[in-house]
């Protein structure tokens, strides 16, 4: 299956606090505005709130890789990642770790990233998730800010919940 473009975005459906995102394959990565991921409250203090605020991101796969394969799937994707015993952490400005990744640890794997600008945090996001596509790992990311509200969901063919 050699020469096969990674998937990317092919759709993003915006309302007032949320985007979403879904992936096809063969076009470019589509990375959200600030006016498709904030509020639209017409305030331009809203948006700089959105800009400079804490966010944070919780994530999963289903299933998981193992510790070795996301390393190789990350890298593959153009990732910087340093490894610990049992968790991956993607280099850049958003803390992005996928911890207990061992699969022998014991514990529930988890993903989870912050930072203090929405913009850095969306641009890794999507870097991390557009790595986990293109290896076809299915996989979701919810992002909230310091106050409990829902700011973005970016997943890859996460199962339904009906």
């Amino acid at each position: 299956m050699g020469g096969m473009a990674p998937p990317a975005i092919s759709q993003v459906a915006t309302d007032r606090d949320t985007i979403a995102l879904t992936w096809r394959v063969s076009v470019k990565p589509h990375i959200p505005t600030r006016a498709e991921v904030a509020p639209r409250t017409g305030s331009p203090q809203a948006s700089d709130r959105m800009t400079n605020c804490f966010l944070a991101l919780s994530g999963e796969c289903a299933p998981w890789p193992s510790k070795d394969e996301l390393v190789r799937l990350l890298v593959d994707g153009g990732l910087h990642v340093s490894e610990g015993e049992y968790s991956v952490r993607v280099e850049g400005d958003s803390n992005f770790v996928f911890r207990q990744c061992c699969g022998d640890c014991g514990d529930k794997p988890s993903i989870d990233a912050d930072s203090n600008n929405r913009e850095t945090l969306m641009r890794d996001s999507m870097a991390v998730s557009s790595a986990l596509a293109a290896a076809r790992i299915k996989h979701r990311f919810e992002i909230y800010d310091s106050d409990d509200n829902f700011v973005a969901y970016l997943h890859y063919n996460w199962p339904d919940e009906d």
